[in-house]
């Protein structure tokens, strides 16, 4: 199978830099996979679980962001990346549990609520998972 560059980029870090033969994101309209030769584009990308084969295949639950997709290389630039082995899950429950509170609470922004619990719910979700297998 073809490779290409893949770089997954946070504020804070270069999460991920290396050859992939796919990758695949959560996209705000849906899953998309690229691979090798994939025509050019930009989309953005909803909180979800980024994988990215390299052989193996690596794991990220990310925030959301954007996916730009070169004739050579992807890129992924998101708020947060997390392997799912490093989510503390006890600590992604709780913010599940604070997200689900101010959703209740009247006068208090919806928005940010939701999207906390959105974030949360993937990083739940990816570490509950990983300890899975």
């Amino acid at each position: 199978m073809r490779e290409f560059d893949a770089i997954v980029l946070t504020p804070a870090e270069t999460a991920f830099r290396g050859k992939a033969t796919m990758l695949v994101a959560r996209a705000v309209d849906g899953e998309i996979a690229v691979m090798a030769g994939h025509t050019p584009l930009v989309t953005a990308l909803a909180p979800g679980l980024l994988r990215i084969r390299t052989g193996t295949e690596m794991r990220f639950a990310t925030t959301g962001g954007l996916l730009r997709v070169y004739s050579d290389r992807v890129v992924v630039a998101v708020e947060a990346a997390e392997r799912p082995e490093d989510i503390d899950l006890a600590r992604a429950e709780a913010a599940r549990e604070r997200a689900l509170k101010r959703l209740d609470e009247p006068g208090r922004g919806h928005v940010t609520a939701e999207a906390a619990l959105s974030r949360s719910l993937v990083r739940i979700a990816a570490a509950r998972r990983a300890r899975q297998t």
